[in-house]
């Protein structure tokens, strides 16, 4: 009985460790998008001033970002 009780307490300090990188990398990989979204924002933005074309002006959806019309 106290194996069984040992093993289990090992187990539940595994399961928790795995539990607690998955939090963390989740948080990690969010803030990665994050910051990705925002530089793809940015570079877009200072492609529409060199090419002297404005951004849409309606508003996009959510999850949308504007995007320039290349003729």
């Amino acid at each position: 009985m106290l194996e069984l009780t040992g093993m289990m307490a090992i187990t539940g300090v595994f399961i928790g460790s795995v539990l607690v990188a998955l939090f963390v990398g989740e948080g990690l990989i969010s803030l990665i998008i994050r910051a990705m979204h925002e530089g793809v924002r940015r570079a877009d933005e200072a492609a529409a001033r060199q090419s002297g074309q404005p951004l849409a002006t309606a508003s996009p959806l959510r999850g949308q970002r504007a995007r320039l019309q290349r003729v």
